[in-house]
C-alpha cells in the first residue's frame, strides 16, 4: 500500500511539471550589423522529460534583436508554446511586397507573346565585276614619266652652266679690270714724265699742265675702280641667281619623282582592291 501511494505522488508531480506554465525573462542585446529575422521567433518545445532537480526553476530565454520594438513580450511576462517573441514587421512587409512585385514581373513576362522570328531571305546573287580598266591610271603614269624625264634633261643641260660663272658678267668684269690696269699704267707713265721734267727744270707752265693731266688720270682711275667693283657685284649677284635657278630645277625633278611614285602606288592599290573584290565574290 505504501509503495502504491509513493507511485501516485511521483506521477502527480511529473504531471504538474509537464503541464505547468513557464516564465520568460528575455535579455535584450542591440546590434546594427546582423539583419533582422524575416520570420517570428517562437520558443522551441521543451522536452517533456525534466530532471527532478530543475522542476522549480523558471525557463530563461536570451534573444538578440536590432530594435527593442521588435520584441512582442515584456520581461517577466508568462509565455506558452506558440507565442511570438520577436517580429520585424516592417522588414517582413517589405520583403513580402518585393516578392509580390517580382512574381508579378515574372507573370507579365510569361503572359507576353513571343513572336517567331522571320526566316532569313536568301541573299541576292551578286553580279560579276566588270573587267578592270586602268587606262586612266596608265595614262597618268606615262605623263608623269615624261615630266620626270624632261625635268631631268633640263637639269642636266643647265647644271654645268649654272654652277659656273656667267660669261657675260665675267666679260664685263674682265673689261673693267683691263680699264683699271690701263689707267694705272697711264698714271705711272705720267708720273715718270713729270719726274723727268722736274729734273730738266722745265718751265712752270709746262709742269702745271702735266700736273693737271696727272690729276685727270687719277679721276679716270677712280672711275675705272668703281666700274670694276660694280661689275664684280653684278657677277656675284648673277651667281646667287644661278644657284637659285639650279635649286628650282632640282626641286622640279624631286616633285616629278614624287608624283610618279604616288601614281604608281595608287595604281597598285587599285589593282589590289580589284583582285580582292573578285576573290571575295
Amino acid at each position: 500500500m505504501r509503495e502504491y501511494l509513493s507511485s501516485l505522488l511521483l506521477a502527480g508531480a511529473l504531471l504538474l511539471v509537464v503541464f505547468g506554465e513557464s516564465v520568460a525573462h528575455p535579455q535584450t542585446q542591440l546590434t546594427g550589423l546582423e539583419s533582422p529575422p524575416s520570420q517570428p521567433i517562437v520558443p522551441k518545445q521543451q522536452s517533456s522529460i525534466i530532471q527532478p532537480s530543475r522542476m522549480d526553476r523558471p525557463l530563461r530565454l536570451s534573444v538578440t534583436v536590432d530594435d527593442e520594438s521588435f520584441l512582442q513580450v515584456k520581461e517577466g511576462e508568462r509565455i506558452k508554446e506558440g507565442d511570438v517573441i520577436t517580429d520585424n514587421r516592417r522588414e517582413r512587409d517589405r520583403l513580402t511586397q518585393q516578392r509580390k512585385s517580382i512574381s508579378l514581373r515574372i507573370q507579365n513576362l510569361k503572359d507576353k507573346a513571343i513572336y517567331t522570328p522571320f526566316e532569313p531571305k536568301s541573299p541576292i546573287p551578286s553580279k560579276p565585276l566588270p573587267p578592270a580598266i586602268f587606262s586612266e591610271e596608265e595614262a597618268a603614269i606615262s605623263h608623269a614619266q615624261l615630266r620626270l624625264v624632261h625635268a631631268q634633261s633640263v637639269l642636266a643641260a643647265h647644271t654645268a652652266l649654272l654652277k659656273g660663272e656667267n660669261p657675260e658678267k665675267r666679260a664685263i668684269v674682265d673689261k673693267a679690270e683691263a680699264a683699271l690696269k690701263s689707267a694705272q699704267q697711264k698714271i705711272e707713265r705720267q708720273q715718270q714724265t713729270m719726274k723727268s721734267m722736274q729734273e730738266m727744270k722745265l718751265q712752270d707752265e709746262i709742269l702745271q699742265h702735266e700736273s693737271a693731266k696727272l690729276k685727270q688720270l687719277n679721276e679716270e682711275l677712280k672711275v675705272a675702280q668703281s666700274e670694276l667693283d660694280s661689275a664684280k657685284a653684278q657677277l656675284q649677284d648673277k651667281g646667287v641667281e644661278q644657284q637659285q635657278q639650279l635649286q628650282q630645277l632640282q626641286i622640279a625633278v624631286q616633285i616629278a619623282e614624287a608624283e610618279l611614285k604616288r601614281l604608281n602606288r595608287a595604281d597598285n592599290d587599285s589593282r589590289t582592291t580589284y583582285l580582292l573584290c573578285r576573290f571575295c565574290r
